[in-house]
């Protein structure tokens, strides 16, 4: 099993580090001939690369289809969830999932004083995608307050993941 998960790894690292990933399959080949293992095993060694390049491949351009479309059609006005909601002087930033996808966003209210927090809400949102960075960051003009609702499908799984992405990126 050891060498079908190295026959994996093959195949991702084909993708960016081509001499890393042949030399890699030539030190597997080599093990497979000194351990004598069984046909069947070989078999799923020389298509397990395959495979895996397969999956990455598709991932990434699943991603890239949706960065071009969101580039194509860069202003929304969806119900959105807020999966963190922070108060920063005059501006709110955070994450928002957007399409099963999260992203930063940053809200300046025309009310300042009015400190709301919206963590763990839905709400429909107005605004647009800027990309100054690698990920796109949406700029939020308007939150439709009287449409939000609170989700409760936030468990403290999530609270973890978020404790480490803001620890991460912010």
């Amino acid at each position: 099993m050891f060498y079908i998960v190295l026959s994996f790894l093959v195949g991702i690292l084909w993708i960016h580090f081509k001499v890393i990933s042949t030399a890699l399959s030539i030190v597997i080949l080599i093990l497979y001939v000194i351990k004598k293992l069984k046909y069947p095993h070989l078999l799923l060694i020389i298509i397990a690369p395959f495979l895996s390049n397969m999956l990455i491949n598709h991932y990434n351009k699943d991603s890239y289809n949706q960065i071009i479309n969101i580039k194509t059609h860069p202003y929304i006005n969806h119900f959105l969830t807020f999966k963190s909601f922070e108060h920063k002087s005059q501006v709110y930033t955070g994450i928002i999932n957007y399409k099963t996808n999260e992203y930063r966003f940053i809200y300046k209210s025309m009310f300042p004083h009015l400190k709301q927090n919206l963590t763990h809400y839905s709400c429909v949102v107005k605004g647009r995608f800027d990309f100054d960075k690698d990920k796109p960051t949406l700029i939020i003009s308007t939150i439709k307050y009287k449409s939000c609702q609170l989700n409760n499908s936030f468990n403290p799984i999530y609270k973890h993941q978020l404790y480490i992405y803001q620890s991460y990126y912010f």
